[in-house]
């Protein structure tokens, strides 16, 4: 069989065609998705302190070079931006943005530290330009302002974005660790140190431990003496998440310290101390609904629609009014556990736990265990002070109290192995 190679050719060249022209389309519409982003910013990034600009400074088939500028709304003159932003965003089929910090007027002479920081971010989107990755990174520098000499390690945070091709929601969904450098702020009189730090952020509605955050620092030193004393501690990590099953949520907070010290007013040292507690509610309410009673009354959602609908994966009905927290907590649907903790100070040892929960038809509504452990009968006795005045029981070196809450008309009760401690008037309107 002979082959025609001239038709061959011809084939082959309008397949070559048509693919230009499908990609010559595809960037295109890639080109013109960039400039309806940046025309809409200030939509894209809606603020209530900060409103933004965005201009297109060049344009090509292949980029565009773009600039945001960030304005404060509360302002007598809100024209001057108080940041600027600028940077090529690249297009095809692994599209790239990448924006730095190019100048800041404002606060040129009271933000020393942003400029200093050369702050620049990177990001990386899939062909439907949905955002696939985000780097963060600024320099280490150093700089004496307001008579405190000060020192920033460098800095790289990474986040992955993961889930619904919706854009919106894809920036829920993600996992980000921040990396920190050794930092410090020094003058004549007081000082503080913060070794290697690291923060981990984890957000995904559609798992069962919809947010997560933990932060650990290394070699924690600090000299407040006007304020406070001085803290020296070799590792500190706090870790809190929200995990759901059905319609319950749950809030696992714990705090970590290793070979801390206090020099101050009472001096302590403790070796290493965790404390966990947990608090639990149901999807139809959320505790954290009281944050924005102060600000929006009961009206935060009727203010804040887009981000209501979207809370109920990661916190449950944050629009809850205060009449419905209220109840939720009166009806036993939000409660507070204090899991086994404990503080090993050296010379003793005290932990406990316990919780807090209100059950219809019944005046008790907490309950926690407390024991305090030494060395032997004599340190006993010089740290008892630390337990209720005569609300515990000795069993050789440890001392145990039994403390109840319970609410007596009207009135928020506190007892220690049957003794009375307080009485205090209880409302929750």
């Amino acid at each position: 069989m002979a082959f025609n190679s001239k038709k061959i050719v011809v084939t082959g060249a309008c397949v070559v065609a048509l693919a230009c022209a499908g990609y010559a389309g595809f960037i295109y519409f890639q080109g013109k998705k960039v400039d309806e982003i940046v025309k809409n910013i200030n939509t894209q990034l809606d603020s209530n302190e900060l409103m933004f600009k965005g201009e297109i400074l060049s344009s090509s088939f292949t980029e565009r070079n773009i600039e945001i500028s960030a304005y404060l709304k509360n302002v007598e003159d809100p024209t001057e931006a108080i940041a600027v932003f600028e940077g090529p965003v690249k297009l095809g089929f692994s599209p790239k943005a990448l924006i730095h910090l190019k100048k800041t007027s404002l606060l040129d002479e009271d933000n020393l530290i942003l400029k200093s920081m050369k702050p620049k971010t990177e990001w990386d989107f899939d062909f439907r330009f949905n955002p696939k990755k985000a780097v963060f990174s600024s320099e280490s520098f150093s700089l004496t302002t307001d008579g405190n000499e000060v020192k920033v390690g460098s800095i790289l945070g990474t986040t992955t974005f993961s889930g619904a091709e919706n854009s919106f929601k894809r920036l829920v969904n993600f996992d980000t660790t921040i990396k920190i450098s050794p930092m410090s702020i020094i003058n004549k009189r007081e000082f503080l140190k913060l070794g290697s730090q690291e923060i981990k952020i984890s957000s995904n509605g559609a798992s069962s431990q919809p947010i997560a955050f933990k932060y650990d620092v290394k070699d924690i030193g600090a000299n407040l003496n006007s304020t406070f004393g001085r803290v020296n501690s070799s590792d500190f990590s706090f870790d809190t998440g929200v995990t759901k099953n059905g319609d319950i949520f749950s809030q696992t907070t714990s705090i970590e310290l290793n070979n801390f010290s206090y020099k101050g007013f009472l001096p302590v040292n403790v070796p290493d101390a965790q404390i966990t507690a947990k608090l639990n509610w149901n999807k139809s309410v959320s505790p954290y609904s009281a944050l924005f009673y102060d600000e929006y009354g009961d009206e935060f959602c009727k203010e804040n629609k887009e981000v209501c609908s979207e809370n109920a994966p990661f916190f449950g009905n944050i629009g809850a009014s205060s009449e419905e927290l209220k109840n939720s907590i009166l009806n036993g649907q939000v409660s507070f556990d204090l899991l086994p903790s404990r503080i090993n100070a050296s010379d003793f040892i005290i932990s406990g736990e316990g919780s807090v929960k209100f059950t219809p038809g019944s005046n008790k509504i907490g309950s926690f265990k407390l024991s305090l452990t030494a060395e032997n009968d004599k340190k006993l006795s010089h740290y008892s002070f630390l337990l209720p005045r005569n609300g515990y029981s000795i069993n050789g070196n440890t001392a145990t109290s039994d403390i109840t809450l319970e609410i007596n008309n009207g009135r928020l009760e506190v007892f220690a192995n049957g003794q009375k401690q307080s009485s205090s008037p209880f409302n929750l309107d």
